[in-house]
């Protein structure tokens, strides 16, 4: 996406990977909701409306270096801006339904299919998300405040996940930023 000077759709897909929102709530961002260290998720967007989150719960979601430095480069081909608009503003709203289809089926699948995950969707980035959190050695408490969950559904849906976190020594754990650094550069 960044090859193809995409620098919106490559954002919206580091929200997805790196910040682990559901598409929805990536959606509904206002550049009011990102912070020096946090991204502010407190509303979501479904059929082209401005929600509440899934949960009902407003969250802090910690900023990681790779994600503020693409926030910053959109925020920087906005300006001037509002800072109540929304990130992915089509001007015409929030985006809906249909929208959101064209944007997976001519936006991501084919960088899906580019990176060699033809099956992926938008969703899963979110897993990905979740398992770099376990992987950097957090708590079943500390994931599920990250990803708007409760921690009860946090460990049924990612045990398997945190088993396999238990196993590593704590020598082999690194930093988000150390893993996603690598896949945030253009290689252009």
């Amino acid at each position: 996406m960044l090859n193809a000077g995409r620098l919106s759709d490559a954002t919206l897909v580091s929200l997805l990977a790196y910040g682990g929102l559901r598409p929805g709530e990536a959606l509904a961002l206002r550049w009011t909701h990102i912070t020096d260290r946090s991204i502010i998720v407190e509303q979501s967007v479904a059929d082209g409306q401005l929600k509440s989150t899934k949960t009902g719960n407003a969250r802090r979601v910690v900023l990681f270096d790779a994600l503020r430095d693409d926030l910053d480069q959109l925020h920087a081909t906005q300006a001037p801006i509002d800072r109540d608009q929304l990130l992915f503003d089509t001007g015409m709203g929030p985006w809906g339904a249909a929208r959101w289809r064209n944007w997976r089926r001519r936006r991501f699948q084919p960088a899906a299919v580019a990176g060699g995950a033809p099956t992926a969707r938008p969703y899963d980035l979110r897993h990905s998300f979740v398992s770099l959190l376990i992987h950097e050695g957090m708590s079943v408490v500390e994931v599920a405040a990250q990803a708007g969950h409760q921690p009860g559904v946090c460990l049924s849906t990612y045990a398997h996940l945190f088993a396999e976190g238990a196993t590593l020594d704590r020598g082999a754990q690194r930093s988000i930023n150390l893993w996603i650094s690598p896949a945030s550069v253009d290689t252009g």
